[in-house]
C-alpha cells in the first residue's frame, strides 16, 4: 500500500494536482525519500537476519549439528541391528565415516565407558538461543563434544533447524 501511495501520490503532482514546489524539487525531494526508504528496509533487513557472512556461519554450524545428529543414528541402528553391542571403540570399527563438509576434518568420536560414547565438532559460532530438545544441541563458538548412551529405545534428540 505503500507503494502504490508512493506512485499515486508522486503521478498526481506530475499530473499538476499541486504547485506548492518546482518540479526540479519535487523530484529531488521524492528521490530522496525513495532512497532513504530503501536503505532503512536494507538496514532492517540486515538488522533483523544478520549479515551474510554471519548466516553463513550459522548454516554451516547448522549442517555440523545435522551430521552429528545423523552420525549417531547411524551407531545406534547398527547397535540395534545387532552388529553393535556396546559404542564402537572408533568410528572404523563401526564402518561409519563423516567429515565435516567444510573444513574436511573428520567429526571426533571417543567411546567413554561400555555404555556411553561423545561425538564432537568445531563451530563457527555459537548457537542461537534455544529451548525444549533443541536446547541439547546448543553450542559455543569452538570444539564442542555431544555425550550419548546406550539406552533402550532411546534416540538422540533431533536438532533444531535455525532457518525455519
Amino acid at each position: 500500500m505503500l507503494l502504490a501511495g508512493a506512485v499515486f501520490l508522486y503521478y498526481s503532482r506530475g499530473l499538476g494536482k499541486s504547485r506548492a514546489l518546482p518540479p526540479m524539487t519535487w523530484h529531488r525531494i521524492f528521490a530522496g525519500c525513495a532512497v532513504l526508504a530503501m536503505a532503512l528496509t536494507l538496514g532492517f533487513g540486515f538488522w533483523s537476519t544478520g549479515s551474510p557472512s554471519s548466516v553463513r556461519v550459522l548454516s554451516e554450524d547448522n549442517r555440523r549439528v545435522r551430521d552429528l545428529y545423523d552420525l549417531t543414528v547411524q551407531i545406534e541402528n547398527k547397535r540395534y541391528g545387532g552388529a553393535l553391542q556396546g559404542p564402537p571403540a572408533s568410528l572404523e570399527e563401526a564402518a561409519l565415516t563423516r567429515k565435516d563438509p567444510f573444513t574436511g576434518q573428520a567429526y571426533e568420536y571417543r567411546k567413554l565407558d561400555g555404555e556411553r560414547y561423545q561425538v564432537c565438532a568445531q563451530f563457527g559460532a555459537p548457537s542461537p538461543t534455544a529451548s525444549g530438545p533443541a536446547l541439547f544441541w546448543a553450542h559455543p563458538a569452538g570444539r564442542k563434544c555431544f555425550d550419548f548412551g546406550f539406552v533402550a529405545g532411546a534416540r538422540p534428540p533431533f536438532p533444531p533447524n535455525y532457518f525455519q
